[in-house]
């Protein structure tokens, strides 16, 4: 995201907090921020659990053919974020 993108959340944040009647004396800015922060944290989770699908897809053709080079013995069915695994803990053991 861009700080345009950003700025334009918080204004679009401070308009909405404005046009509410809320009875109390608060510093809009403050709460705005903290808001931008938690949408920012749902973004973050989101794309976090985006990136959790290599837990379930299966690994690459070069993966399988890179596992294969370092002599990593591996079922068919490993996922993308094992053959990483395995691939980092072979390269790890040869230095």
């Amino acid at each position: 995201m861009k700080v345009e993108d950003y700025v334009g959340k918080f204004s679009r944040i401070l308009e909405m907090l404005d046009s509410r009647n809320w009875g109390k004396n608060f510093d809009k800015a403050e709460v705005a921020i903290a808001i931008l922060h938690e949408v920012a944290k749902d973004r973050r989770m989101k794309l976090m659990s985006e990136r959790s699908t290599s837990e379930e897809e299966l690994a690459t053709e070069k993966q399988m053919r890179f596992m294969g080079d370092l002599g990593i013995d591996f079922d068919e069915g490993i996922t993308k974020s094992e053959a990483s695994r395995e691939i980092e803990k072979a390269l790890n053991s040869k230095t």
